[in-house]
């Protein structure tokens, strides 16, 4: 596996839960630096999972403005959708508030 310093790509992950997009763009040579996670458990869990990447906890449409060093590199933005509403798993406890909107 590549090290940061020899990777020609550097990544923000948005959406980013507990870090599985930041690994697979890990594994295709991407540089993670910075993820954006609204869910204070979410992310606790990447920036466990992701130690060296910095983990902004708050709203993607909130923010104005994200920097990250490339020194040279390309920049790659990625991210995936919501999973909570998408995700079967733990469907007997997981409460879903806008759901009960009509």
């Amino acid at each position: 596996m590549r090290t940061g310093t020899d990777k020609r790509f550097v990544g923000v992950d948005l959406f980013a839960g507990a870090g599985g997009m930041s690994l697979g763009a890990r594994l295709a040579g991407i540089d993670v630096r910075l993820a954006v996670e609204i869910d204070p458990y979410a992310a606790a869990t990447y920036r466990h999972n992701h130690p060296l990447t910095q983990v902004i906890v708050g709203d993607v449409a909130k923010l104005k403005e994200i920097t990250v060093s490339k020194k040279g590199k390309e920049s790659v933005l990625f991210g995936g959708p919501p999973a909570r509403r998408f995700s079967p798993s733990n469907l007997r406890t997981c409460f879903f508030p806008y759901e009960l909107i009509t």
